[in-house]
Protein backbone atom coordinates (compact mmCIF):
# COMPACT_ATOMS: atom_id res chain seq x y z
CA UNK A 1 0.00 0.00 0.00
CA UNK A 2 1.91 3.23 -1.12
CA UNK A 3 1.17 6.41 0.85
CA UNK A 4 -1.68 8.25 -1.20
CA UNK A 5 -3.48 5.10 -1.03
CA UNK A 6 -2.91 4.90 2.68
CA UNK A 7 -4.32 8.58 3.18
CA UNK A 8 -6.97 7.84 0.96
CA UNK A 9 -8.07 5.47 3.34
CA UNK A 10 -7.24 7.11 6.16
CA UNK A 11 -9.74 10.02 5.08
CA UNK A 12 -12.87 7.75 3.67
CA UNK A 13 -12.62 5.46 7.05
CA UNK A 14 -12.03 7.95 9.67
CA UNK A 15 -13.03 5.49 12.81
CA UNK A 16 -10.06 3.52 11.97
CA UNK A 17 -7.68 6.74 13.42
CA UNK A 18 -9.74 6.13 16.55
CA UNK A 19 -9.49 2.45 16.90
CA UNK A 20 -5.69 2.13 16.16
CA UNK A 21 -4.60 3.90 19.47
CA UNK A 22 -7.79 2.16 21.55
CA UNK A 23 -6.20 -1.30 20.26
CA UNK A 24 -2.71 -0.36 21.42
CA UNK A 25 -3.87 1.13 24.86
CA UNK A 26 -5.44 -2.29 25.62
CA UNK A 27 -2.27 -4.48 23.96
CA UNK A 28 0.07 -2.26 26.76
CA UNK A 29 -2.68 -2.55 29.41
CA UNK A 30 -2.99 -6.53 28.90
CA UNK A 31 0.50 -7.16 28.60
CA UNK A 32 0.80 -5.40 31.98
CA UNK A 33 -1.59 -7.50 33.13
CA UNK A 34 -0.75 -11.02 31.71
CA UNK A 35 3.05 -10.20 32.68
CA UNK A 36 2.54 -9.75 36.21
CA UNK A 37 4.20 -6.37 35.97
CA UNK A 38 1.02 -4.59 37.03
CA UNK A 39 1.26 -7.19 40.15
CA UNK A 40 4.85 -5.42 40.84
CA UNK A 41 4.18 -2.32 40.17
CA UNK A 42 1.68 -2.34 43.40
CA UNK A 43 4.36 -2.50 45.61
CA UNK A 44 7.64 -1.30 43.42
CA UNK A 45 6.70 1.51 41.65
CA UNK A 46 9.85 3.33 41.03
CA UNK A 47 10.30 6.13 42.86
CA UNK A 48 13.75 7.30 42.60
CA UNK A 49 16.86 7.04 40.55
CA UNK A 50 19.39 4.02 40.92
CA UNK A 51 22.01 4.69 43.46
CA UNK A 52 25.58 3.84 43.21
CA UNK A 53 27.12 2.42 40.15
CA UNK A 54 24.98 1.60 37.41
CA UNK A 55 24.73 -1.44 34.86
CA UNK A 56 22.77 -0.68 32.36
CA UNK A 57 21.19 -3.91 29.80
CA UNK A 58 19.05 -2.27 26.97
CA UNK A 59 18.35 -1.99 23.68
CA UNK A 60 19.85 -5.97 23.18
CA UNK A 61 18.38 -8.33 20.67
CA UNK A 62 17.62 -10.64 23.26
CA UNK A 63 13.75 -10.58 24.55
CA UNK A 64 12.84 -11.07 28.23
CA UNK A 65 9.83 -13.45 29.33
CA UNK A 66 7.87 -12.89 31.95
CA UNK A 67 4.89 -15.41 32.82
CA UNK A 68 2.99 -17.04 30.79
CA UNK A 69 5.18 -16.81 28.15
CA UNK A 70 4.46 -12.90 27.54
CA UNK A 71 7.72 -11.80 25.46
CA UNK A 72 9.10 -8.67 25.50
CA UNK A 73 11.66 -7.64 22.92
CA UNK A 74 14.80 -5.47 23.57
CA UNK A 75 11.65 -3.08 24.82
CA UNK A 76 12.55 -3.94 28.96
CA UNK A 77 15.24 -1.46 30.23
CA UNK A 78 16.88 -3.10 32.94
CA UNK A 79 19.22 -1.47 35.28
CA UNK A 80 21.28 -3.22 38.23
CA UNK A 81 22.11 -0.41 40.99
CA UNK A 82 23.44 -1.27 44.24
CA UNK A 83 19.94 -0.59 46.03
CA UNK A 84 17.63 -2.39 43.29
CA UNK A 85 16.79 -3.61 40.16
CA UNK A 86 15.49 -1.42 37.96
CA UNK A 87 12.84 -2.56 35.38
CA UNK A 88 11.50 0.22 32.78
CA UNK A 89 9.83 0.10 29.09
CA UNK A 90 9.83 2.77 26.44
CA UNK A 91 6.92 5.91 26.96
CA UNK A 92 5.23 4.89 24.27
CA UNK A 93 4.24 1.18 26.08
CA UNK A 94 4.07 2.91 29.46
CA UNK A 95 0.62 2.20 29.64
CA UNK A 96 0.34 -0.66 32.56
CA UNK A 97 3.96 -0.50 33.16
CA UNK A 98 5.18 1.60 35.31
CA UNK A 99 8.81 1.60 36.20
CA UNK A 100 9.79 -0.48 38.52
CA UNK A 101 12.53 -0.26 41.55
CA UNK A 102 12.65 -4.13 43.01
CA UNK A 103 14.91 -4.28 45.89
CA UNK A 104 17.64 -6.84 45.48
CA UNK A 105 16.35 -9.21 48.57
CA UNK A 106 13.02 -9.31 46.94
CA UNK A 107 14.98 -11.27 43.67
CA UNK A 108 15.76 -14.68 43.20
CA UNK A 109 18.21 -15.85 40.84
CA UNK A 110 18.59 -19.30 39.31
CA UNK A 111 18.53 -21.18 35.95
CA UNK A 112 16.20 -22.26 33.80
CA UNK A 113 15.72 -25.99 33.11
CA UNK A 114 14.98 -26.21 29.87
CA UNK A 115 17.48 -27.87 27.72
CA UNK A 116 20.09 -25.60 25.14
CA UNK A 117 18.04 -22.31 26.58
CA UNK A 118 20.65 -20.61 28.37
CA UNK A 119 18.35 -18.22 30.59
CA UNK A 120 18.71 -17.17 33.58
CA UNK A 121 15.41 -17.05 35.80
CA UNK A 122 14.29 -14.18 38.31
CA UNK A 123 11.51 -14.96 40.60
CA UNK A 124 10.93 -11.24 41.77
CA UNK A 125 8.82 -10.01 44.11
CA UNK A 126 8.37 -12.32 47.73
CA UNK A 127 4.88 -12.58 47.62
CA UNK A 128 4.34 -12.25 43.35
CA UNK A 129 7.13 -14.75 42.74
CA UNK A 130 6.50 -12.99 39.03
CA UNK A 131 8.85 -15.34 36.86
CA UNK A 132 11.17 -12.92 34.87
CA UNK A 133 13.59 -14.76 32.39
CA UNK A 134 16.51 -12.84 30.45
CA UNK A 135 19.37 -14.50 28.28
CA UNK A 136 22.98 -15.19 30.20
CA UNK A 137 24.54 -12.06 28.11
CA UNK A 138 21.93 -9.63 29.31
CA UNK A 139 22.71 -11.13 32.97
CA UNK A 140 26.75 -11.00 32.48
CA UNK A 141 26.07 -6.95 31.53
CA UNK A 142 23.99 -6.47 34.49
CA UNK A 143 26.32 -7.89 36.48
CA UNK A 144 24.12 -10.98 38.42
CA UNK A 145 27.01 -13.98 37.95
CA UNK A 146 29.16 -11.48 40.53
CA UNK A 147 26.05 -10.40 42.70
CA UNK A 148 25.01 -14.07 42.87
CA UNK A 149 27.56 -16.64 42.45
CA UNK A 150 26.07 -19.21 44.54
CA UNK A 151 22.64 -19.05 43.07
CA UNK A 152 23.94 -19.24 39.65
CA UNK A 153 26.07 -22.29 39.51
CA UNK A 154 28.53 -20.91 37.37
CA UNK A 155 31.96 -20.40 38.42
CA UNK A 156 33.54 -16.73 37.78
CA UNK A 157 37.03 -18.58 36.63
CA UNK A 158 37.63 -21.98 35.35
CA UNK A 159 39.40 -24.48 37.60
CA UNK A 160 41.90 -26.26 35.87
CA UNK A 161 42.72 -28.43 38.70
CA UNK A 162 39.57 -30.14 39.07
CA UNK A 163 39.89 -31.94 35.40
CA UNK A 164 39.32 -35.93 35.48
CA UNK A 165 42.24 -37.48 34.26
CA UNK A 166 40.42 -39.54 31.50
CA UNK A 167 39.53 -36.15 29.94
CA UNK A 168 43.46 -35.04 30.84
CA UNK A 169 44.59 -38.46 28.95
CA UNK A 170 41.66 -37.39 26.20
CA UNK A 171 43.06 -34.13 25.29
CA UNK A 172 46.91 -34.77 25.69
CA UNK A 173 48.78 -34.90 21.87
CA UNK A 174 49.10 -38.18 20.56
CA UNK A 175 52.42 -38.98 18.66
CA UNK A 176 51.45 -39.61 14.99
Amino acid sequence: MNKQALIVFAVDHPWVLLVLPVLWCLRCDLGGLTSGWNALSLRFTACSEPQGQPLHAGAFFDSVYWRLSTRYGASVKMTAASDALYLSVPSISRLGHPPLCIPWNEVTVGRTDRPRSFMVALSLGKEEHILLRISERRAAKLGFFERFPSELGVPLEPNFDRLSDAFVESQMKRPD
